[in-house]
């Protein structure tokens, strides 16, 4: 059976918290800000972005409106989450600038038809790593870093078992060293790796983290969409081009 990113999360935590003999852990509350520029890449749209209205920002904080948000501690990944799933917030999706297709990659096997459209889903995002630190560098400076970017779409595909996700798994990132999760999450083009900027916490401001795809990249801002498949797996479903600037901060 396909166990969904969400309950490896759920599955992870009840394990640290058996580990420390049934005391309670609690994992670092944050928000989240999903912005509709791309600063890094010179002011462009982004891909995904808030469901605020009119070109406003509302943020996703934890324990609002139904939104989860936290740091995992607990579980040892120290991935920064946000799930809307069964909640009245949700995000937005922009699939209009397409890559790589069923039709024009030897490596996706199927393009959805809603692929090329922007729409809102309850959506899970998360940012591997997001407490890691360069070496000689601690919470209480300024640094970058780059990591991984994967996500679970909610509201697609036909069935809770093909579920769709877009990933952001360059190889080669410096907070991650295990291989990406899905072998074809790099065909036919190297998934752009994403940039972390630490913000340490001053008297006004809490620490603070900015995320977006590395602009350089070739092509840029490059990610990938697969499917979970019924019995174990995932299958490439086309490459798209998905600017993003999420800011996150501890509450």
């Amino acid at each position: 059976m396909k166990v969904t990113t969400l309950a490896v999360i759920t599955i992870a935590l009840v394990a640290a918290a058996s580990a420390q003999g049934g005391g309670r852990c609690t994992d670092i509350p944050i928000t989240w800000s999903l912005s509709f520029t791309y600063t890094a890449g010179g002011g462009t749209p982004t891909a995904i972005y808030s469901d605020g209205a009119g070109g406003s920002n509302p943020s996703y904080s934890d324990g609002v409106d139904g939104v989860t948000a936290t740091i995992h501690t607990c579980s040892g990944t120290d991935d920064a989450t946000v799930d809307t799933n069964g909640t009245t917030r949700s995000i937005g999706w922009n699939f209009g600038t397409v890559l790589a297709t069923s039709s024009t990659s030897g490596c996706a096997t199927n393009t959805p038809s809603w692929s090329g459209t922007s729409f809102y889903d309850h959506s899970f995002l998360n940012i591997r790593h997001i407490l890691y630190a360069p070496p000689g560098f601690d919470s209480t400076q300024t640094y970058t870093f780059t990591t991984r970017m994967v996500s679970q779409l909610n509201n697609r595909g036909t069935k809770t078992s093909n579920l769709f996700h877009l990933r952001m798994e360059n190889p080669i990132v410096d907070a991650v060293a295990a291989p990406p999760a899905d072998p074809t999450a790099n065909c036919p083009y190297t998934d752009a790796k994403i940039i972390v900027t630490h913000y340490p916490a001053t008297s006004s401001s809490p620490e603070t983290w900015v995320a977006y795809p590395d602009p350089s990249s070739t092509p840029a801002q490059v990610g990938t969409l697969l499917q979970d498949q019924t019995h174990g797996g995932t299958l490439n479903e086309g490459q798209y081009t998905m600017p993003f600037q999420f800011t996150i901060s501890r509450k």
